[in-house]
């Protein structure tokens, strides 16, 4: 039996325990983060209400509520399941597809609400990154997962501030970009 052969078992059925470890514990983060998100998404909706019309509130509302109802569906599919080790793969993809959806559904936020008043386009953004922060946070244990959300998010953003043609805005897109680079280097 050579040397590598003898200690490749044990190091991948640790790596293979560290991963299912870290896919539970991703599962039970997304759970807690349901709450805080619907909190700051009603705000959201009532902060900007009178500077957006009420369907493209509602429209967003939906979008939001939509993925995180699928991320509550799936945390508690996964416990029912209570999958052994070698299935974390597959529960570790599942809650990936989950977290670009939410990610979509916030970044979703600048393109169906954008303020014409530029302080609350500033609040909007203010507001995405600390959701982005508590979502990295969240999401921390699987890098790719805190990916999954910060990616769409800015991704979103990066396009609405592209649009607007004010050198502040462009200047913020460059940030944003550097942003994602930085991140998914």
């Amino acid at each position: 039996m050579s040397p590598s052969s003898s200690g490749d078992a044990p190091n991948t059925d640790i790596a293979q325990r560290i991963f299912a470890e870290q896919v539970r514990e991703l599962h039970n983060q997304r759970l807690t983060t349901i709450p805080s998100s619907l909190v700051t998404a009603l705000a959201i909706a009532v902060i900007v209400n009178q500077h957006v019309s009420t369907p493209a509130i509602v429209q967003w509302l939906g979008v939001l509520l939509t993925a995180q109802l699928l991320t509550a569906i799936s945390v508690f599919a996964y416990r029912r399941a209570a999958p052994p080790q070698n299935q974390a793969r597959r529960w570790a993809h599942v809650q990936g597809v989950n977290t670009a959806l939410t990610g979509t559904a916030w970044g979703s936020l600048v393109l169906l609400i954008w303020p014409q008043d530029e302080l609350y386009r500033l609040l909007l953004l203010l507001l995405l990154a600390g959701i982005s922060a508590v979502a990295a946070v969240g999401a921390a244990s699987l890098k790719r997962a805190a990916l999954g959300i910060l990616v769409p998010i800015w991704s979103l953003a990066l396009l609405r501030l592209s649009r607007e043609s004010a050198p502040f805005y462009q200047a913020l897109s460059w940030l944003v970009l550097l942003f994602l680079f930085v991140m998914t280097a």
